[in-house]
């Protein structure tokens, strides 16, 4: 985009006309729900100095006397002028992006904890919020807008940031949000079905995810060995001889042997081309196995030596909304946890089974205005693992939350509970247990709203949890089930 000059003092530069001032760059383009092109005059009255605005299907007004710029498809191209305003801030950063299905939040914070513990200042980018750890600034995408994102990474390196670990999406990918992103390290954690409702078809699905692999920045690529497409991802760019490390319990590079996974903790021997080790991770779950390889393949390609990896890995600790536990100690056990999909459910409902000294129940519901093929593939999922269930809503947005229900009622093969209301629902299944028994409460993890009719409403699973933990008593608990 250097060919593309504009001769006027900028102070800012914004996509959003609410957030012109005096001596903004204006960039106009159509977007999802609005043309940003209809608020070139606001912009203008506000204090633009310039605009660079989208050349297709559109004449501009020769009464708007300033700068002006028309480039052909230029929501794609926003990253990179505003990457050259910010004057590149992702080249001065370590900079890795991690996909996937499932795992993206999890992996993206323990890098951060491992460059922290390892005393390099690190950044995260997603959908628990953006900055540094202990102070995130909360966010509406796990990809933040492309002229968003240059302005919170040139923030980070003003703040002393030589890291970022960003959460990267389909959408942000199919979207060009991440243009003007220089990446050093891409990550690809699973692929499983999500999203369909976006991408229509699984092969569209990968194809968005490909995208990272061919930045053509890349220093090297960290890729999940045991996932199917992480296989086939594997094998073309080992055939175009791009840097690539690949890590798995069955196969992989990187690889974990001998794990053995308990209450509170899981410990693994790791074999690899740095090196072998015995250890201890804090953290529970086989699937938290492949996320803690996905970090320590992630510290070795950022040439981190191996024992100093090792001892990261050993210091991570777990992350909110994944795997949240509360209660235990004469209560039942309750957790929190994100998982949304079939495979994601599958995943935390077998590790928590497998420590189940009793019941196993689980509390889930399924979004509105997304991928309505999963719900009964949710559905089949809670009949093979949990005892007793509990149907109720999740994110209705839009949509009537009996009807998501009844689309997850065609899927269940054991009996179940329905209870639309949630913080009904998490009650009905907390009284319910018994002192041994484990409570799943899957779907919203970290959230702390529910969209109900198109309106965000507080509400917090661990909250709600909480509080009937609070009055529990066994010898008053409900025999629902």
């Amino acid at each position: 985009m250097t060919r593309y000059v504009i001769k006027a003092p900028i102070s800012s530069i914004t996509s959003d006309s609410r957030l012109v001032q005096k001596g903004s760059l204006f960039i106009a383009y159509p977007g999802e729900s609005s043309d940003g092109r209809k608020y070139i005059g606001d912009a203008i009255k506000k204090g633009a100095v310039a605009v660079i605005w989208d050349e297709q299907d559109f004449a501009w007004n020769e009464q708007w006397d300033v700068k002006n710029i028309a480039i052909a498809n230029l929501k794609l191209q926003a990253g990179f002028i505003a990457s050259q305003f910010y004057k590149k801030p992702s080249s001065q950063l370590w900079t890795i992006g991690v996909t996937g299905t499932n795992g993206k939040t999890s992996v993206t914070h323990w890098i951060t904890q491992a460059f922290e513990y390892l005393d390099r200042k690190a950044a995260v980018v997603g959908t628990l919020g953006n900055g540094f750890l202990g102070k995130l600034e909360s966010t509406q995408n796990t990809t933040p807008g492309s002229i968003e994102l240059q302005k919170m990474l040139a923030g980070y390196v003003n703040e002393g940031a030589d890291v970022v670990a960003m959460e990267v999406s389909s959408h942000g990918l199919d979207q060009g949000r991440l243009s003007g992103t220089q990446f050093d390290v891409a990550v690809l954690t699973n692929l499983t079905r999500d999203h369909l409702d976006y991408h229509r078809t699984m092969a569209a699905y990968q194809e968005a995810k490909r995208r990272l692999f061919a930045w053509g920045t890349l220093k090297a690529s960290v890729i999940n060995h045991d996932d199917a497409f992480g296989q086939e991802l594997a094998d073309e760019l080992h055939l175009m001889q791009q840097h690539t490390i690949t890590y798995g319990i069955h196969s992989g590079e990187v690889r974990a042997t001998a794990v053995e996974l308990h209450q509170d903790h899981f410990t693994m021997h790791v074999i690899s081309p740095y090196g072998n080790a015995d250890v201890r991770v804090n953290l529970i779950g086989e699937f938290n196995v492949y996320n803690v390889l996905a970090v320590l393949s992630t510290l070795l390609v950022s040439d981190v030596p191996f024992e100093r990896a090792i001892e990261a890995i050993s210091h991570l600790k777990p992350v909110h909304g994944r795997m949240e536990m509360l209660g235990g100690h004469g209560k039942p056990l309750v957790v929190v946890d994100y998982a949304h999909t079939a495979d994601a459910l599958e995943k935390v409902l077998k590790t928590l089974k497998a420590h189940a000294k009793s019941k196993l129940i689980c509390v889930f519901g399924c979004g509105g205005d997304r991928d309505t093929g999963k719900r009964p593939e949710m559905a089949k999922v809670v009949s093979r693992y949990a005892d007793a269930v509990v149907i109720t809503t999740d994110n209705p947005r839009s949509e009537n939350p009996q009807t998501i229900v009844d689309e997850i009622k065609t899927g269940m093969q054991i009996d179940y509970i329905e209870e639309l209301d949630r913080a009904t629902a998490i009650s009905i299944a907390i009284h319910a247990a018994k002192e041994n028994d484990i409570v799943l409460i899957a779907g919203k993890g970290h959230e702390d709203y529910q969209e109900i009719a198109g309106v965000k409403h507080y509400f917090s699973d661990a909250y709600e949890a909480t509080l009937v933990l609070a009055s529990y008593q066994e010898v008053l608990h409900d025999d629902a089930f």
